[in-house]
């Protein structure tokens, strides 16, 4: 693997490159989400997904996940 250090905003990779992209705890640390959405959405290939990770209050996605009720 890879490692590439990067701006979200400028994705050094050619249009259509990834199947999958994350985007973890990201969004809300950098000042211009939505240039970082429309730049993932260009390096993902056709029919890819993009997962979006947040947090929420203190907890952690997985936390939420796995409580009952």
């Amino acid at each position: 693997m890879n490692v590439v250090r990067a701006s979200g905003e400028e994705l050094p990779f050619p249009d259509e490159t990834f199947g999958s992209i994350f985007i973890i705890v990201t969004l809300c640390f950098v000042e211009k989400p939505e240039k970082v959405l429309k730049e993932s959405s260009r390096v993902l290939a056709k029919g890819g997904r993009i997962i979006l990770v947040f947090d929420i209050k203190g907890k952690s996605v997985g936390a939420i996940l796995h409580e009952e009720g």
